[in-house]
Order: structure tokens, then C-alpha cells, then sequence
């Protein structure tokens, strides 16, 4: 919702507080969500490290966005 202003204004940092919540709960679509704003500096600093860690993490539950992610972005 606010990573796309959906209803809100757009809010990363509200959205990446979100995401961290939900990702460290397991969710795998988080854990993509907030790779994805590491991986392209959205609202956070990038940092491809971390963002390749929770990619894999959404990739091992089996979140197809996050393999194909993970596989283009992470493993060259």
C-alpha cells in the first residue's frame, strides 16, 4: 500500500517498516518486497547483499518472483 500509494501517499519508509515486520515474520512476498527496494536503493540505501540474502530466503519458500529475482540478480 504505501510502496504504491495505494489509498496513501506513497511512503517508503513506511513501507520498508512494514515489509521488515512481515519478512521477519517469514512472509515470503514481503521478504521479495523488501529485496526489491534494497536491490533498487527505494527508499533505503542500496545494498545488493542484503538484498540477494532476503531474496534467497523468499526463494527457498518457493516465491516465484523471487527465484527468477534471485537468479537474474544474485547468482553471476
Amino acid at each position: 500500500m504505501y510502496a504504491s500509494g495505494r489509498g496513501v501517499a506513497i511512503d517508503y519508509a513506511q513501507a520498508m517498516q512494514w515489509y521488515q515486520k512481515a519478512a521477519e515474520q517469514g512472509s515470503a512476498e514481503a521478504q521479495y518486497n523488501l529485496a526489491a527496494m534494497f536491490m533498487d536503493g527505494r527508499g533505503v540505501m542500496r545494498d545488493r547483499q542484503k538484498a540477494c540474502i532476503l531474496l534467497r530466503a523468499s526463494a527457498e519458500q518457493g516465491y516465484r518472483l523471487a527465484i527468477e529475482f534471485y537468479v537474474e540478480r544474485c547468482t553471476n
